[in-house]
């Protein structure tokens, strides 16, 4: 079929074979100018395999008559799928290929109207500009096929359009017609020759690329819209239905259908509405949802989608993916029951967006399965709920189709501006002409297929009830003619027509294999100028009997699923049914004894040995002698195990395995302890046969356990409750003692059931003596040194629990009390500092009790212990009096210990002197400032002590260190930090503060100081403020007149005078800044037409007022002749109307003053008088 990329350059387009079979088959694809060399190709039942055709198959798109020679042959030993795949980037399209039974002589090409992005630039379409075409492809399947074409469209080669033609076609050639309009309804039939009759043809018709929607121009050709090419192999017209489901494709907006009607008179209708009577031989809607089509004749019913975004109300959709496809859709009553589809990956179509529409009866919902799955989404149609329909949403690759009724499908799928789609299959035949296997003696049977050596009568079933012979050809050689034949029975077809049954006289019996018949009857009741006869044609398959097999799993145990594996040899045909017996008598409805899928499941209950049966039937109906096999159902074995006593907490506990089994020996164990505070080191499971596990809380556990035998076969869990009862948390505090002290060691020991008073105890002292069981331990050593000390405690339930030895050091007899103050004389604000100097012989000393203030406060002191760890590591004590305007003398006693008998202690006495300290209140601490501000004091009062003394202030800004004073502008912007300080006199003791000073910048002025502005005009003042800190500045401009706006940054000045403003900047911290900024006014200056130069001190000179603010401007005068008689650059000395020394005569000058300033120069009269 012809694309609008064709096979060459840098992007062309491409043609995949998607080949499927139901059983192992092998095959070839060849061409009929054997182009390309033939493929071979084997296939595995159920697996698909993609071929790839050269590019040398394309067709070239001509605008003559020609016929080339590339018609592509498939051929295999057993029956396969077959789908066909063009496709280049975005623009691709598929269709389902027909078998060789299924062509016939008469067809109708079906498009769509013929319009294209591939006709314009721009748009969508960013590739050059195009033609496409609407287009039909007619090949021959035997030499001398003449065919006579009707187009509705002028051709491209010429032929115009309603002008029949002919084209005389050879086995494989084809005829490829293309236009620019749409072919739909362009008749194509085979005729007869001369003697030679008509003969079969096959048929595709599309598009190379089209667009389908809303915004096309029929004018033109073009459309804006995403555009796809359209591939369909067309059904023949003798094929064709009178019944139609169609289903929307999924996520679309919505669909186009055309129903195409091959007889005028035909009466259809949808949803049981009448559809109008098309002038064009097709009606076209559109829809949103499931829609029923009935006819009264066969029509055909072809499914559109529109471009990307397109809606039904024509607007747009930007969600929406997809592109135009068309599919021809398969009557209901050419249904299948099993097919294998292939969804392809290939041409950017999305993995999410691969679609399967199923039209069931709702009777047979049940029973329909996707790759071996049961589907439970379907839906009645609306208009006829005696049949529903699913949306399937699948991946890329195979999928197998199967139910108990015949259903239709078709498979299609998106990307970006991509789309394909075609049927998933069809049966088609003629349903009033066709002939069929019947069994003998039972008159209503009708076979498609048979089996092997069984006897079949071979069936003719046309409309007519009287023929004047029939020849049967058969596929063997033989010929036989009847004579004016009688019918031996009628059938009723779907449409109501009257089929009446002709059979053969012989009996039909043969081997597996592939056979035809071919019968020959007089052309009664045509028009299609096919000659005087008929030919009626049936290819039919003889099976042989499947060889049921199948396997079980191993290791069967009661009360699991044991699985059956069907591995029939089906003898090179396909198992459609399977008839299992389990051999089981305990079977229930819920689970029977009988099965009837392909690999079915079973439970059985009870164990032993069982027989079970299959029998397979293949498609033909061809069933297997029964086969039996033997499945064993192993018994369970029983899980069962005892705890060990005593079962105490932080324990091992021990799991005595007591499990049994009556098949096989147990090889596997499976604990499960209960224990959710399990860890690794002390895990919760276990697979040893006899177990151990520690529990760290006391509290009731279940305990489980699984065994295995060596059948694989595992038991029901056994599981019991252990209590774990609670073990003593022993502890007990160490004494501090001496080495003449009766030592205490108190018992801590508690238990989480509160049983404490049921303990038994055993102390061991560490130094060899007897055991005590008493609760507190009580000892008396005999001398010092250091001993491990432990406390066994058990529970009144027997668990026993014992610490681990506590370090017990018992110190000597006296300690020597030596301290060292270096200083002892300080002041107030100052800390004493005590370094301890003392030891003990033997041991180590536990406490000391500091005296700091005896002679005052004899009963207050503080007491530093090994108990509390409060004994200063470094060796110091330190102490602080606080701060005092006195001087004061303390007494320091300390008592040091080494135990409880007042012969293990020590005292140390001392005297210290505390100095008096000046107390300063300093009034401000925190100040804030301008960086532009005066010098001021920092406050402070100095009154709070006795005696004299001297401050000191040291820091930024700091200009007087007595006084304090702070001088802003030295400080500099930013925080300083000053620090005070306030000698006594007396004592040399001080008091010492800071204060902080925040210094903000005062902003900067800068920039242009002095503008100059003409008269009547305005300068923008252009001042440059910075500020330190960023912070924002607020500006005031004085005076305020002849500004535009005087709290602008940057006013308009346009003053009539002179005039000096001062800018005054605030920043937000308040700080200020202010400038002059001098704005010069230039005016125009005043030439006086008179002036009178005769000596009398009054009016003597050319006076111009102005003119001294252009330095550069020139005035000349000249006399009525022309003559210049004055000129000056600037005018710094007026004019006396003398020229060349001598006064010029009274009368009228004219003068001319170039201010230099860009405007026309000024010029006058002047007279001068005497």
């Amino acid at each position: 079929m012809d694309h609008v990329d064709g096979a060459t350059g840098d992007r062309p387009s491409r043609m995949n074979l998607y080949l499927v079979s139901t059983i192992n088959t092998s095959g070839i694809v060849s061409i009929a100018d054997n182009s390309f060399a033939p493929i071979n190709f084997t296939l595995t039942a159920n697996e698909p395999q993609t071929i790839a055709i050269p590019a040398s198959a394309f067709l070239v798109e001509s605008t003559n008559d020609s016929t080339l020679r590339k018609g592509i042959h498939i051929v295999s030993g057993y029956p396969i799928s077959a789908f066909a795949h063009i496709y280049r980037g975005s623009v691709s399209g598929a269709t389902l290929l027909l078998p060789v039974n299924s062509m016939g002589k008469e067809y109708f090409s079906i498009n769509y109207t013929q319009v294209s992005n591939s006709n314009i630039s721009g748009g969508n379409n960013s590739e050059e500009i195009k033609p496409s075409y609407s287009a039909f492809n007619v090949i021959a399947t035997e030499d001398a096929t003449t065919v006579e074409i009707t187009p509705k469209a002028a051709l491209i080669s010429g032929r115009p359009a309603g002008v029949k033609f002919q084209v005389l076609l050879n086995k494989g050639e084809v005829y490829q017609g293309l236009s620019s309009s749409d072919l739909t309804g362009t008749s194509i039939r085979s005729v007869s020759s001369g003697t030679t009759l008509c003969k079969k043809i096959v048929v595709f018709s599309g598009s190379s690329k089209i667009g389908i929607g809303c915004n096309g121009n029929l004018n033109t050709g073009n459309i804006s819209a995403t555009s796809d090419n359209l591939f369909q192999q067309v059904y023949p017209t003798e094929t064709w239905g009178k019944n139609y489901y169609a289903v929307p494709l999924k996520e679309r907006n919505y669909d186009i259908f055309r129903v195409i009607f091959s007889d005028p008179g035909t009466k259809a209708t949808k949803d049981g509405a009448p559809i109008p009577t098309p002038a064009n031989g097709y009606y076209e809607f559109k829809t949103q949802t499931p829609v029923v089509i009935k006819a009264d004749k066969p029509i055909q019913l072809v499914q559109y989608t529109p471009s990307q975004n397109e809606t039904i109300n024509c607007s747009s959709n930007n969600n929406d993916i997809g592109d135009p496809e068309m599919i021809f859709l398969p009557p209901i009553e050419q249904g299948l029951r099993q097919v294998t589809v292939y969804s392809p990956s290939e041409a950017a179509i999305r993995p999410n967006k691969s679609f399967i529409n199923v039209v069931i009866p709702t009777n047979a919902v049940s029973t329909f399965k996707i790759d071996g799955q049961a589907y439970a989404g379907f839906s009645a149609m609306p208009n006829d709920a005696t049949y529903s329909y699913a949306q399937i949403n699948v991946g890329f690759g195979k999928h197998s189709l199967s139910a108990g009724s015949t259903f239709n499908a078709i498979a299609y799928g998106f990307g970006s501006a991509e789309s394909y789609g075609y049927a998933a299959g069809i049966n088609l035949q003629n349903l009033n002409e066709y002939i069929d296997l019947g069994v003998p003696g039972v008159s209503a049977s009708s076979l498609a297929n048979g089996c092997a050596n069984v006897n079949y009568s071979v069936q003719l079933v046309v409309p007519f009830q009287s023929l004047s012979f029939i020849t049967w050809r058969f596929s063997d050689g033989a010929t036989v003619t009847n004579q004016s034949p009688q019918y031996a029975a009628t059938r009723l077809a779907a449409d109501g027509t009257t089929l009446y049954v002709y059979r053969y006289n012989g009996i039909l019996k043969k081997t597996a294999g592939y056979y035809g018949i071919i019968a020959t009857i007089p052309n009664q009741g045509s028009t299609s100028g096919c000659g005087p006869t008929r030919d009626i044609e049936f290819n039919y398959n003889i099976a042989d009997y499947p060889e049921a097999k199948f396997g079980t799993s191993t290791n069967n145990c009661l009360g699991s699923t044991t699985q059956f594996v069907d591995s029939t040899d089906a003898k090179g045909s396909l198992i459609t049914a399977w008839l299992w017996n389990f051999g089981d008598p305990h079977s229930s409805s819920t689970n029977p004894n009988i099965s009837i899928e392909q690999n079915p499941s079973h439970t059985y209950t009870v164990p032993g040995d069982y027989k079970v049966t299959l029998i397979t039937v293949n498609e033909n109906g061809c069933n297997s002698d029964v086969k039996e096999g033997k499945v064993h159902i192993n018994a369970l074995p029983q899980a069962k195990f005892e705890a060990v006593l005593p079962n105490c907490q932080m324990q091992a506990v021990t799991f005595q395995d007591k499990s049994t089994s009556a098949d096989g020996k147990i090889i596997q164990w499976a604990w499960d302890f209960g224990d959710v505070n399990s860890t690794t080191s002390n895990p919760n499971f276990s697979t040893a046969q006899s177990s151990s596990h520690t529990y760290t809380a006391a509290g009731l556990y279940t305990v489980k356990l699984i065994v295995t035998s060596v059948t694989g076969c595992a038991s029901e869990v056994f599981s019991k409750v252990i209590k774990i009862n609670p073990s003593p948390v022993v502890d007990f505090v160490l004494p501090d003692a001496c080495q003449l002290d009766m030592v205490k060691f108190e018992n801590k020991t508690t238990i989480a059931d509160g049983s404490e008073s049921l303990f038994t105890y055993e102390w061991d002292f560490g130094d060899g003596s007897a055991k005590t069981f008493t609760k507190d331990g009580l000892h008396q050593y005999s001398a010092p040194g250091v001993y491990m000390v432990k406390l066994k405690v058990a529970s009144k339930d027997g668990c026993v629990n014992v610490t681990e030895p506590k370090q017990f050091t018992l110190n000597g007899i006296r300690p020597k009390a030596i301290f060292n103050i270096a200083n002892k004389e300080i002041c107030s604000s100052e800390t004493l500092v005590i370094e301890n100097q003392s030891y003990v012989s033997g041991g180590s000393i536990i406490r000391y009790d500091v005296h700091y203030d005896y002679i005052n406060h004899p009963n207050d002191f503080i007491t530093y212990d090994a108990a509390s760890n409060t004994i200063p590591a470094d060796k110091l004590f330190k102490h602080n009096y606080g701060l005092s305007t006195v001087t004061k003398d303390y007494k320091i006693r300390i008592v040091v210990y080494t135990g409880s008998s007042t012969d293990c202690q020590d005292i140390f006495l001392d005297d210290v002197k505390i100095k008096a300290n000046p107390v300063v209140t300093i009034a401000k601490k925190n100040y804030i400032t301008c960086q532009e501000a005066t010098a001021f004091n920092l406050e402070t009062n100095e009154g709070a002590f006795t005696g004299l003394g001297t401050p000191a202030f040291t820091g930024a800004g700091i200009t007087n260190a007595s006084s304090g004073l702070f001088d802003p502008k030295k400080a500099s912007p930013g925080t300083h930090t000053i620090h005070y300080v306030f000698t006594l006199n007396s004592t040399g003791c001080v008091y010492e503060d800071d204060i902080t000073v925040v210094v903000n910048p005062t902003p900067v002025i800068n920039g242009k100081r002095n503008y100059t502005v003409r008269e009547g005009e305005g300068v923008t003042l252009q001042p440059q403020v910075l500020s330190l800190n960023r912070a924002r500045i607020k500006y005031t401009w004085t005076p305020k007149q002849g500004l535009s706006n005087y709290n602008a940054d940057s006013p308009t000045a346009s003053p009539s005078t002179d005039t000096n403003y001062m800018l005054t900047v605030e920043s937000e911290d308040g700080c200020t800044a202010s400038a002059i900024f001098t704005v010069k006014v230039l005016q125009q200056p005043i030439a006086y037409n008179t002036f009178t130069p005769n000596g009398d001190g009054r009016n003597d000179t050319w006076m111009i007022p102005f003119m001294s603010d252009y330095p550069k401007a020139t005035v000349e005068v000249f006399n009525r002749n022309g003559e210049k008689v004055f000129n000056s650059i600037g005018y710094p000395i007026p004019w006396d109307g003398r020229y060349r020394g001598a006064d010029l005569p009274a009368g009228t000058y004219y003068y001319l003053i170039d201010l230099k300033n860009g405007k026309p120069a000024q010029s006058g009269p002047l007279t001068i008088i005497r």
